[in-house]
C-alpha cells in the first residue's frame, strides 16, 4: 500500500492531502487535532486503506 501525498489547489486555497485506498469504496476522512498534522495518521491510513478510501488533509497552519 502506498500513500499518495499531494497538494489540492482550489481558487483560494492550497491544501496538502494524504490519500490511499480504492476511491470506489467507502471514504473515510481523517481529521487531525490542534498542533498535529496528517503525518500522524500514516500507520492508520495504511491499515484502513485495505478496506476503504482514506483522505487526511492538513489544515492551514499545520503540517505541509
Amino acid at each position: 500500500m502506498s500513500i499518495d501525498a499531494r497538494h489540492v489547489r482550489t481558487e483560494r486555497l492550497n491544501t496538502f492531502v494524504r490519500e490511499a485506498g480504492d476511491p470506489s469504496g467507502p471514504t473515510l476522512l481523517l481529521v487531525h487535532g490542534n498542533v498535529s498534522s496528517s503525518v500522524f495518521f500514516d500507520e492508520l491510513i495504511a491499515d484502513l486503506s485495505a478496506d476503504a478510501h482514506v483522505l487526511a488533509p492538513d489544515f492551514r497552519g499545520y503540517g505541509d
